[in-house]
């Protein structure tokens, strides 16, 4: 549909540019790599027509304005087929997919020591209900002993229920963290948040972060989802340092999910730092 309602989506940036040049270098983020479905194909043709929409809007009984439905009802509103001379003096070239960031992380994964565990590149359904079994498969792994890490990518949903608002990255991130919550409990961890608060009360601020370590890293598997293009900064977790990132791949895609681990170079968990209230305590921790 929505290509049938833009000014650019649907082949219709090409026609706008014609008869001038037009290269377009993709970052695919679809399943299949299709030119027609990457952001809506504004510089290809499109195979959809208006009748499609109209079915799509029947189909899913959808309640539009009646501005949507005198656009997708005038057959001047058709976006440009295959063959339209538009398209004459056009070229189309992949610049990334998915599968060059899958090969990439994976390659970062298994440097690092790490077991890699793909579960492809078409993962669909509720992110939450996604987030959940990968959740399982993390604690398996944990369970098992394994250094693992965790990469999909696909395309989810989520169902809107009330008045919520956000994406399936959101829901996926946060149905994660829900689902995994216990599994980085590391020894000293409470003790640490004990002395932290005795020195709180005694005024005397916050316990210094733990020294790096040459120490490996605890058999563990967590999953984080992010959509790149990223870098280790948009990426890192809300825990001061050691804790670092898996290093991203050298050609980036705009891939819907990826899941790639976390680790820590130091046996003992550092204090949450930022929006993070303390037994006992009013304020947020330092």
């Amino acid at each position: 549909m929505r290509k049938h309602l833009s000014r650019i989506k649907g082949g219709r940036l090409a026609r706008a540019a014609f008869p001038a040049r037009v290269v377009t270098l993709a970052i695919s983020d679809v399943p299949g790599d299709d030119p027609d479905t990457i952001g809506s194909g504004p510089t290809v043709p499109d195979r959809s027509t208006l009748a499609d929409a109209r079915a799509i809007v029947t189909r899913y009984r959808l309640d539009l304005s009646e501005a949507v439905h005198r656009a997708l009802a005038d057959p001047r509103n058709e976006t440009p087929k295959p063959g339209d001379p538009v398209f004459a003096n056009t070229e189309f070239h992949l610049a990334a997919r998915p599968a060059d960031a899958f090969a990439a992380a994976g390659e970062t994964v298994r440097r690092a020591g790490y077991e890699y565990v793909f579960l492809g590149e078409r993962v669909e359904g509720e992110a939450r209900e996604v987030a959940a079994a990968h959740a399982r498969l993390a604690r398996e792994l944990q369970a098992q002993g394994k250094r693992a890490a965790i990469l999909s990518g696909g395309e989810l949903t989520v169902t809107m229920t009330g008045s919520g608002r956000g994406g399936p990255n959101q829901e996926y991130a946060l149905a994660l963290a829900i689902a995994l919550e216990g599994t980085a409990r590391h020894r000293g961890t409470r003790r640490r948040h004990r002395r932290h608060r005795r020195r709180r009360r005694l005024g005397r601020g916050p316990l210094p972060a733990p020294a790096l370590t040459a120490q490996p890293p605890r058999a563990h598997a967590r999953a984080v989802s992010i959509r790149p293009p990223f870098s280790p900064t948009m990426i890192r977790p809300a825990f001061s340092q050691p804790w670092a990132p898996c290093s991203p791949p050298a050609q980036h895609s705009q891939t819907s999910m990826i899941s790639v681990p976390y680790w820590s170079t130091d046996r003992k968990i550092p204090m949450l730092r930022g929006h993070v209230r303390m037994p006992g305590h009013n304020k947020p921790a330092n």
